[in-house]
């Protein structure tokens, strides 16, 4: 009995792993298809952030972000929050486009152009737990180079919550000036080893809960 219901919760468990990126976010706007990008935090608030059917990877429209051509480098970010456990590893991931002929014709000024993901763990008290965990993409310096595309690309980063974790933000970050970046299907999910050590866990508890009760009905 214990191993049949053991089989059914991996099972059950291994069907819904896929879809817990879209259930994990209360966002249901991961793909940018409403036109007011809600219920996304925009960052500073402005005309940089916009829904676009330029270029799009999946669906109708994409988030677009188009950096002011001044002297100010400015970071423009735009997040979520969702409940997370401590102790688990999450992963996010992101899918950008470069259109090249959109970038300016050099870096902006000595710095370059940035687009990153990042994920951020908080308390219940709203404290930020240990930084950030980023993955960027740099143009047109270094790694940067392989940023301009014409082509989707996917980044991901990972990180593990800490001690009191209740809460994950994941953020998608451009940095520059004079330039336009995509984004598209955002994902945020716990690492399919971390899913499982639970699901284990919880079969090992239900397993030795079991013996217990067989050995007082026996004894």
């Amino acid at each position: 009995m214990n191993i049949r219901i053991s089989t059914i919760v991996v099972l059950i468990a291994c069907y819904a792993y896929p879809s817990m990126s879209s259930v994990l976010l209360h966002n249901d706007n991961l793909g940018f298809e409403q036109n007011d990008l809600d219920p996304w935090i925009l960052y500073p608030d402005g005309t940089v952030f916009s829904v676009s059917d330029d270029h799009v990877y999946e669906g109708l429209q994409s988030l677009r972000i188009s950096t002011p051509a001044n002297d100010n480098v400015t970071t423009y970010d735009v997040s979520d929050y969702a409940a997370a456990t401590a102790g688990i590893t999450y992963e996010a991931s992101v899918w950008y486009y470069l259109p090249e002929d959109l970038l300016p014709a050099g870096p902006g000024g000595d710095s370059g152009e940035m687009l990153a993901l990042g994920i951020g763990f908080y308390d219940g008290g709203n404290n930020l737990l240990s930084g950030f965990s980023w993955e960027q993409a740099w143009w047109p310096i270094g790694a940067a180079d392989d940023a301009v595309t014409d082509d989707w690309t996917q980044l991901f980063v990972t990180a593990e919550a800490p001690e009191d974790t209740e809460v994950i933000q994941i953020t998608l970050q451009t940095w520059g000036r004079g330039s336009v970046f995509y984004f598209d299907e955002v994902s945020v999910v716990p690492e399919p080893g971390s899913f499982l050590l639970i699901l284990i866990g919880g079969i090992g508890l239900y397993a030795w809960r079991g013996k217990r009760i067989n050995a007082r009905r026996r004894g």
